[in-house]
């Protein structure tokens, strides 16, 4: 069965990801946030694995522990 999300995990989930892109430069920062509006899913990890390397995006994913 899926998981179901409410807008209180949305928004934990935005405050989480804005906190974590505060330790970025600003520019990678822009261009993270630019690929998150435009990608979702596996595209977008892979996407941000390029840009900032594997331990910083499951970082950001929250996927840290995987």
């Amino acid at each position: 069965m899926g998981a179901v999300f409410k807008p209180d995990d949305a928004k934990r989930r935005r405050e989480m990801v804005r906190e974590a892109l505060g330790d970025l430069s600003p520019g990678v920062r822009e261009a993270v946030e630019r690929m998150m509006g435009s990608y979702s899913g596996e595209e977008l990890e892979e996407k941000l694995r390029n840009l900032i390397g594997i331990k910083r995006t499951l970082e950001l994913l929250g996927m840290e522990n995987r």
